[in-house]
This record gives structure tokens, C-alpha cells and sequence, in this order.
């Protein structure tokens, strides 16, 4: 199956990702993954994050580039990103 588009009734469509292929938290649609990757960047204060964006390696860049664009998306499936074992990563 595909990702679900929705229209949003002003014009917008929205991506809710793909129920089939999605981490077996999301498959019931009561938790939503960018609700969780928002969540997970109220915990930290927005320096922290900016500094562990400019000092971390590839991977961790990576894994917070994938958080903001979760976080920002209106998603209810999907994969959560791969954390880095380490900063450096």
C-alpha cells in the first residue's frame, strides 16, 4: 500500500504515511508519530538542540533533521528514525 493522502478541505492535502508499512505502535492510529517526534523535541531546550545539530556527527544530524521534519508533518504512520548509538555518529 502506499502513503494516505487526506485533503484537508482548504486546499491541503496531508500525508498520514503508509498504515502498511509503519512501526507497530503507530498501526492502530490511536498514538501518532509526529505527535511522539514532537514530544520528543519539548524535551530538550531548543540550544541543546542546536548544539548537538553543530557538533554532532552525519547520523546524529540526520536523526534530528528526520525528528523536525516528523514533528512538523501531520503524520500517524511511519518508522521513528534510527538514533545514532553515539553524538559523534
Amino acid at each position: 500500500m502506499a502513503d494516505q493522502i487526506v485533503n484537508a478541505g482548504n486546499g491541503d492535502f496531508i500525508n498520514l504515511g503508509d498504515p502498511t508499512d509503519t512501526d507497530q505502535v503507530y498501526t492502530t492510529g490511536q498514538r501518532q508519530i509526529s505527535t511522539d517526534a514532537q514530544n520528543e523535541m519539548r524535551k530538550y531546550p531548543a540550544l541543546v538542540l542546536m548544539d548537538l545539530q553543530n557538533r554532532g556527527g552525519p547520523q546524529t544530524r540526520a536523526y534530528l533533521e528526520a525528528l523536525k521534519e516528523l514533528a512538523a508533518s501531520q503524520r500517524i504512520y511511519g518508522h521513528w528514525p534510527k538514533l545514532p548509538a553515539r553524538i559523534e555518529d
